[in-house]
Protein backbone atom coordinates (compact mmCIF):
# COMPACT_ATOMS: atom_id res chain seq x y z
CA UNK A 1 0.00 0.00 0.00
CA UNK A 2 2.86 2.42 0.57
CA UNK A 3 4.65 1.70 -2.95
CA UNK A 4 1.11 2.51 -4.53
CA UNK A 5 0.13 5.74 -2.19
CA UNK A 6 3.52 6.95 -3.24
CA UNK A 7 2.59 6.55 -6.84
CA UNK A 8 -0.45 8.20 -6.67
CA UNK A 9 1.44 11.27 -4.54
CA UNK A 10 3.94 11.43 -7.53
CA UNK A 11 0.92 11.47 -10.47
CA UNK A 12 -0.49 14.03 -8.41
CA UNK A 13 2.34 16.33 -8.42
CA UNK A 14 2.98 15.66 -12.02
CA UNK A 15 -0.38 16.92 -12.68
CA UNK A 16 0.67 19.95 -10.42
CA UNK A 17 3.78 20.56 -12.51
CA UNK A 18 1.81 20.39 -15.55
CA UNK A 19 -0.30 23.00 -14.69
CA UNK A 20 2.35 25.75 -13.59
CA UNK A 21 4.74 24.77 -16.68
CA UNK A 22 2.13 24.86 -19.33
CA UNK A 23 -0.20 27.32 -19.61
CA UNK A 24 -2.19 25.98 -22.90
CA UNK A 25 -3.42 22.88 -21.02
CA UNK A 26 -7.04 22.45 -19.49
CA UNK A 27 -5.64 23.13 -16.03
CA UNK A 28 -9.56 23.16 -14.39
CA UNK A 29 -9.38 19.07 -15.54
CA UNK A 30 -5.82 18.88 -14.47
CA UNK A 31 -6.17 20.13 -11.00
CA UNK A 32 -9.66 18.46 -10.49
CA UNK A 33 -7.58 15.16 -11.43
CA UNK A 34 -4.49 15.76 -9.09
CA UNK A 35 -6.94 16.85 -6.56
CA UNK A 36 -8.89 13.05 -6.92
CA UNK A 37 -5.75 11.42 -7.24
CA UNK A 38 -4.01 13.39 -4.41
CA UNK A 39 -7.07 12.09 -1.93
CA UNK A 40 -6.69 8.89 -3.38
CA UNK A 41 -3.34 8.31 -2.28
CA UNK A 42 -4.27 9.72 1.54
CA UNK A 43 -7.01 7.45 1.80
CA UNK A 44 -4.75 4.40 0.72
CA UNK A 45 -1.51 5.70 2.45
CA UNK A 46 -4.14 6.05 5.80
CA UNK A 47 -5.81 2.34 5.31
CA UNK A 48 -2.26 0.87 4.52
CA UNK A 49 -0.72 2.90 8.19
CA UNK A 50 -4.08 1.22 10.00
CA UNK A 51 -3.32 -2.28 8.45
CA UNK A 52 0.06 -2.05 10.00
CA UNK A 53 -1.00 -0.64 13.46
CA UNK A 54 -3.73 -3.80 13.26
CA UNK A 55 -0.32 -5.91 12.61
CA UNK A 56 1.73 -4.24 15.33
CA UNK A 57 -0.86 -4.75 17.68
CA UNK A 58 -1.81 -8.52 17.04
CA UNK A 59 1.95 -9.49 17.42
CA UNK A 60 1.93 -7.49 21.06
CA UNK A 61 -1.38 -9.61 21.65
CA UNK A 62 0.15 -13.04 20.85
CA UNK A 63 3.91 -11.89 22.20
CA UNK A 64 1.95 -11.58 25.61
CA UNK A 65 0.08 -14.38 25.52
CA UNK A 66 3.32 -16.68 25.05
CA UNK A 67 5.21 -14.83 28.10
CA UNK A 68 2.08 -15.24 30.03
CA UNK A 69 1.43 -18.99 29.41
CA UNK A 70 5.50 -19.41 29.56
CA UNK A 71 5.99 -20.27 26.40
CA UNK A 72 8.87 -19.30 23.96
CA UNK A 73 8.61 -15.92 22.52
CA UNK A 74 10.37 -15.83 18.64
CA UNK A 75 13.07 -12.86 18.77
CA UNK A 76 13.52 -9.92 21.17
CA UNK A 77 10.65 -8.13 22.46
CA UNK A 78 11.29 -4.52 24.39
CA UNK A 79 9.15 -2.89 26.55
CA UNK A 80 7.78 0.83 26.40
CA UNK A 81 6.84 2.65 29.68
CA UNK A 82 5.07 6.25 29.09
CA UNK A 83 2.48 8.05 30.55
CA UNK A 84 -0.73 7.35 28.93
CA UNK A 85 -1.02 11.32 28.47
CA UNK A 86 1.13 11.00 26.25
CA UNK A 87 -0.15 9.59 23.29
CA UNK A 88 -1.15 11.56 20.56
CA UNK A 89 0.42 14.56 22.67
CA UNK A 90 4.10 13.61 22.81
CA UNK A 91 5.06 14.52 19.00
CA UNK A 92 8.14 15.50 17.49
CA UNK A 93 9.80 16.67 13.71
CA UNK A 94 9.32 13.31 11.24
CA UNK A 95 12.85 12.19 10.92
CA UNK A 96 11.58 10.92 7.35
CA UNK A 97 10.14 14.12 6.43
CA UNK A 98 13.96 15.57 6.53
CA UNK A 99 15.16 13.73 3.96
CA UNK A 100 14.62 16.70 0.83
CA UNK A 101 14.43 15.56 -2.49
CA UNK A 102 12.57 12.04 -2.37
CA UNK A 103 9.12 11.19 -2.94
CA UNK A 104 8.81 9.09 0.07
CA UNK A 105 9.55 12.26 2.23
CA UNK A 106 7.20 14.60 0.59
CA UNK A 107 4.39 12.13 1.38
CA UNK A 108 5.40 11.79 5.21
CA UNK A 109 3.60 13.62 7.99
CA UNK A 110 5.65 16.38 9.08
CA UNK A 111 4.96 16.04 12.65
CA UNK A 112 4.88 12.14 14.08
CA UNK A 113 4.37 10.90 17.83
CA UNK A 114 7.92 10.39 19.42
CA UNK A 115 6.68 6.59 20.49
CA UNK A 116 6.41 5.88 16.31
CA UNK A 117 10.15 7.28 15.84
CA UNK A 118 11.31 4.80 18.97
CA UNK A 119 9.33 2.01 17.44
CA UNK A 120 10.89 2.18 13.83
CA UNK A 121 14.19 2.71 15.19
CA UNK A 122 13.69 -0.47 17.25
CA UNK A 123 12.04 -2.60 14.22
CA UNK A 124 15.48 -4.05 13.01
CA UNK A 125 15.75 -5.64 16.85
CA UNK A 126 12.66 -6.37 17.79
CA UNK A 127 9.46 -6.10 18.65
CA UNK A 128 8.09 -2.53 20.89
CA UNK A 129 5.26 -3.42 22.66
CA UNK A 130 3.38 -1.33 25.56
CA UNK A 131 -0.02 -1.55 27.47
CA UNK A 132 -2.90 0.21 26.22
CA UNK A 133 -5.99 0.51 23.63
CA UNK A 134 -5.20 -1.11 20.44
CA UNK A 135 -5.49 1.08 17.30
CA UNK A 136 -4.47 4.38 19.17
CA UNK A 137 -1.11 4.47 18.23
CA UNK A 138 1.42 4.16 15.60
CA UNK A 139 4.11 2.99 17.80
CA UNK A 140 4.24 0.22 19.86
CA UNK A 141 2.11 -2.74 19.69
CA UNK A 142 -0.39 -2.69 22.25
CA UNK A 143 -1.86 -5.19 25.02
CA UNK A 144 -5.62 -4.40 26.03
CA UNK A 145 -5.44 -4.95 29.72
CA UNK A 146 -7.92 -3.98 32.51
CA UNK A 147 -7.51 -2.12 35.88
CA UNK A 148 -7.40 -5.60 37.74
CA UNK A 149 -4.66 -7.63 35.34
CA UNK A 150 -2.42 -4.33 34.35
CA UNK A 151 0.11 -4.81 37.15
CA UNK A 152 0.56 -8.48 36.29
CA UNK A 153 0.87 -8.27 32.51
CA UNK A 154 3.53 -5.17 32.90
CA UNK A 155 5.57 -7.64 35.36
CA UNK A 156 5.33 -9.98 33.34
CA UNK A 157 6.74 -7.57 30.31
CA UNK A 158 9.10 -6.21 32.29
CA UNK A 159 10.79 -9.45 33.65
CA UNK A 160 10.88 -11.36 29.76
CA UNK A 161 11.96 -8.13 27.60
CA UNK A 162 15.17 -7.54 26.41
CA UNK A 163 15.02 -3.75 26.94
CA UNK A 164 12.92 -1.41 28.87
CA UNK A 165 12.10 1.81 26.73
CA UNK A 166 10.93 4.25 30.08
CA UNK A 167 9.48 7.61 29.83
CA UNK A 168 9.69 8.62 33.27
CA UNK A 169 7.11 10.72 34.56
CA UNK A 170 5.26 11.26 38.13
CA UNK A 171 1.78 10.32 37.13
CA UNK A 172 0.89 7.30 39.78
CA UNK A 173 0.54 4.54 37.24
CA UNK A 174 4.03 5.31 35.63
CA UNK A 175 5.73 6.18 39.17
CA UNK A 176 4.49 2.68 40.53
CA UNK A 177 6.03 0.88 37.81
CA UNK A 178 9.74 2.69 38.04
CA UNK A 179 9.58 2.00 41.78
CA UNK A 180 8.80 -1.69 40.84
CA UNK A 181 11.94 -1.39 38.74
CA UNK A 182 14.21 0.08 41.13
CA UNK A 183 12.94 -2.90 43.72
CA UNK A 184 13.15 -5.80 41.22
CA UNK A 185 16.87 -5.21 39.95
CA UNK A 186 15.74 -4.07 36.10
CA UNK A 187 16.88 -1.15 36.47
CA UNK A 188 19.87 -2.25 34.35
CA UNK A 189 18.43 -3.09 31.16
CA UNK A 190 16.02 0.33 31.12
CA UNK A 191 16.46 2.98 28.96
CA UNK A 192 15.40 6.33 29.84
CA UNK A 193 13.89 8.61 27.24
CA UNK A 194 14.52 12.86 28.20
CA UNK A 195 12.34 14.25 25.34
CA UNK A 196 13.32 17.21 23.73
CA UNK A 197 11.50 20.52 24.28
CA UNK A 198 9.01 20.83 21.12
CA UNK A 199 5.87 22.53 20.55
CA UNK A 200 3.71 19.62 21.29
CA UNK A 201 0.55 19.00 23.67
CA UNK A 202 3.52 17.41 26.05
CA UNK A 203 4.93 20.02 28.62
CA UNK A 204 7.99 17.81 28.41
CA UNK A 205 10.58 19.89 30.05
CA UNK A 206 8.08 20.48 33.42
CA UNK A 207 6.97 16.50 33.63
CA UNK A 208 10.54 15.41 33.63
CA UNK A 209 11.22 18.23 36.42
CA UNK A 210 8.40 17.21 38.33
CA UNK A 211 9.46 13.34 37.80
CA UNK A 212 13.58 14.11 38.60
CA UNK A 213 12.49 15.37 42.59
CA UNK A 214 9.68 12.58 42.88
CA UNK A 215 12.72 9.73 41.97
CA UNK A 216 15.39 11.59 43.95
CA UNK A 217 13.66 10.55 47.13
CA UNK A 218 13.44 7.14 46.22
CA UNK A 219 17.56 7.31 45.60
CA UNK A 220 17.44 7.53 41.96
CA UNK A 221 18.95 10.64 40.39
CA UNK A 222 17.93 12.09 37.55
CA UNK A 223 20.17 14.83 35.35
CA UNK A 224 18.50 18.61 34.91
CA UNK A 225 15.85 18.28 31.79
CA UNK A 226 17.50 19.87 28.46
CA UNK A 227 16.20 20.89 25.65
CA UNK A 228 17.68 19.03 22.97
CA UNK A 229 16.35 15.59 24.37
CA UNK A 230 18.70 12.72 26.15
CA UNK A 231 19.23 9.07 26.00
CA UNK A 232 19.77 8.05 29.92
CA UNK A 233 20.98 4.88 31.47
CA UNK A 234 22.06 3.96 34.89
CA UNK A 235 24.32 0.64 36.82
CA UNK A 236 23.55 -0.33 40.02
CA UNK A 237 26.96 1.18 40.87
CA UNK A 238 25.85 4.99 40.31
CA UNK A 239 27.15 5.49 36.55
CA UNK A 240 25.44 6.80 33.89
CA UNK A 241 25.24 7.06 30.43
CA UNK A 242 23.99 10.06 28.59
CA UNK A 243 23.98 10.71 24.82
CA UNK A 244 21.77 13.34 23.53
CA UNK A 245 18.60 11.72 21.29
CA UNK A 246 19.27 12.30 17.81
CA UNK A 247 15.93 12.83 15.67
CA UNK A 248 17.44 14.47 12.68
CA UNK A 249 17.22 10.82 11.48
CA UNK A 250 17.10 7.32 12.06
CA UNK A 251 20.76 6.94 10.95
CA UNK A 252 21.36 9.05 14.14
CA UNK A 253 18.70 7.60 16.56
CA UNK A 254 19.24 4.10 16.18
CA UNK A 255 23.13 4.25 16.90
CA UNK A 256 22.31 6.37 20.17
CA UNK A 257 19.96 3.54 21.36
CA UNK A 258 22.09 0.94 20.03
CA UNK A 259 25.14 2.52 22.13
CA UNK A 260 23.03 2.89 25.62
CA UNK A 261 22.16 -0.84 24.80
CA UNK A 262 25.57 -2.31 24.93
CA UNK A 263 26.39 0.01 27.37
CA UNK A 264 23.94 -1.74 29.76
CA UNK A 265 25.15 -5.22 28.24
CA UNK A 266 22.31 -5.80 25.78
CA UNK A 267 24.24 -6.95 23.00
CA UNK A 268 21.16 -7.81 20.52
CA UNK A 269 20.57 -3.96 20.19
CA UNK A 270 23.97 -3.59 19.37
CA UNK A 271 23.49 -5.62 15.92
CA UNK A 272 20.34 -7.25 14.12
CA UNK A 273 20.35 -10.29 16.08
CA UNK A 274 17.57 -11.65 13.49
CA UNK A 275 16.17 -11.11 9.90
CA UNK A 276 13.48 -9.34 10.42
CA UNK A 277 10.64 -9.04 7.57
CA UNK A 278 7.74 -7.10 7.72
CA UNK A 279 6.89 -6.93 3.96
CA UNK A 280 3.01 -7.90 3.56
CA UNK A 281 1.55 -7.98 7.17
CA UNK A 282 -1.38 -8.07 6.49
CA UNK A 283 -1.74 -10.63 3.81
CA UNK A 284 -0.30 -12.91 6.46
CA UNK A 285 -2.32 -12.02 9.26
CA UNK A 286 -5.66 -12.32 6.87
CA UNK A 287 -4.82 -16.16 6.28
CA UNK A 288 -4.71 -16.61 10.08
CA UNK A 289 -7.71 -14.58 10.40
CA UNK A 290 -5.97 -12.23 13.41
CA UNK A 291 -7.10 -9.00 11.96
CA UNK A 292 -8.98 -7.54 8.75
CA UNK A 293 -7.53 -4.58 7.66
Amino acid sequence: MKVLANLLFFVTLYLVYLVHERESAPTVALLVAASVIGVVGKIVQLKGRSCLTAYRDARARLIYERIANGEQVNGDTFLYLRPFHSTMNLTVSNPRAQSSGTLESLAEDRVVELESVLRTSLDPFGTLVGLGLPGESEGAGRILTTEENWRAAFQKLAEAARLLILLPSSRPGTLEEIIYLLRNGLLGKTLFIMPSNTMSAYDAKNEWTKTANTLSELGLHLPAYSAEGRILAFRANGEIFDSPMELSSKARLTPAISAAASWLGSRCVAAPCRSRRTTRPCRRLWRSRSISC
